[in-house]
């Protein structure tokens, strides 16, 4: 008896192997278009952001040549806010801010922080 090699048959090990190899390969295929259709969306992107940070340099430029940016005109005069009442018009009986006041010195930052729906945002 001949090897099985040289008599060019294939046993069902042999035959299993192939297909399981072959379906392995089939699916790395599927990825390998999945990563080049990402890439492209990628670099379609970058192309449209790259276009939008063009746009924001000359918006810059313009602004430069203004006299007083309106930081500065905000860094020249203090901020007072005094006995600030506000609730949401979806829920008028229950109020975000009540009696709050606050005094920001002319040319300092403040930070506002608090747990979500304290009322941050209804301060600005």
């Amino acid at each position: 008896d001949p090897p099985a090699s040289t008599t060019h048959a294939m046993t069902v090990g042999e035959l299993s192997s192939f297909l399981m190899l072959s379906a392995f390969i089939a699916g790395n295929a599927v990825n390998l278009t999945m990563v080049y259709a990402n890439a492209v969306k990628t670099f379609g992107a970058t192309e449209r952001l790259l276009a939008i940070f063009d746009d924001d340099a000359a918006a810059e430029t313009a602004n430069k040549n203004l006299q007083l940016t309106t930081a500065e005109a905000v860094a020249c005069h203090p901020i007072t806010i005094e006995g600030l009442h506000f609730a949401f018009p979806s829920r008028p009986t229950l109020p975000v801010l009540d009696d709050f006041s606050l005094h920001v010195p002319a040319g300092t930052s403040v930070g506002i922080t608090g747990p979500s729906g304290c009322g941050k945002s209804a301060v600005l």
